[in-house]
């Protein structure tokens, strides 16, 4: 399978150690298929539980998820981020990683991550910095970084924002 240019494991394993998590259950916003961040979480204990809105990426994913035996881990489900199924506080972390650029609502995905992590949880939300977005060859918006930071700031949350080679990365305190 290829994976795009600027899809480099050593960023999300990055992101993944920045997340410093002490929870066992997390939820996983935009699948895309194959070694995402659904199967470092699995791959390192824990139990996962995955959305996203194609049912191709999803079944891709599932398949993967099979071949590497790690299916017992991970609920996927087909869900809008904009809109889930989950009760509020269902996730002690919410991770978002290279996904709300994809997004029509940014505003109802990132709201909905914070109805549904616990009070004293973590959103993680990863976006693609300038250089990143230069490799991946979508537009360079530093507008629309200023605009997840202005959502996030909208909650009033304790956060940290940390700059890797290709990822922006906030770490929110729910």
């Amino acid at each position: 399978m290829l994976k795009k240019q600027y899809d480099r494991v050593e960023e999300r394993e990055k992101v993944f150690e920045l997340m410093d998590l002490n929870t066992k259950h997390v939820l996983d916003l935009g699948t895309c298929g194959c070694d995402c961040m659904t199967m470092i979480l699995a791959k390192n204990g824990f139990r996962v539980t995955p959305v996203d809105n194609s049912e191709e990426k999803l079944a891709e994913a599932k398949e993967f998820a099979q071949q590497e035996g790690l299916s017992e881990s991970i609920d996927f489900r087909h869900e809008d981020a904009a809109n889930l199924s989950f009760a509020d506080g269902s996730f002690e972390a919410v991770v978002a990683y290279n996904l709300l650029h994809h997004c029509d609502d940014v505003d109802g995905v990132v709201s909905e991550m914070f109805r549904v992590c616990k009070p004293d949880g973590k959103i993680i939300i990863a976006e693609l910095n300038a250089d990143g977005r230069r490799e991946a060859e979508h537009r360079r918006d530093r507008r629309f970084l200023k605009k997840v930071q202005k959502l996030i700031e909208k909650q009033g949350r304790e956060f940290e924002v940390f700059d890797l080679d290709f990822t922006r990365v906030w770490i929110v305190r729910r």
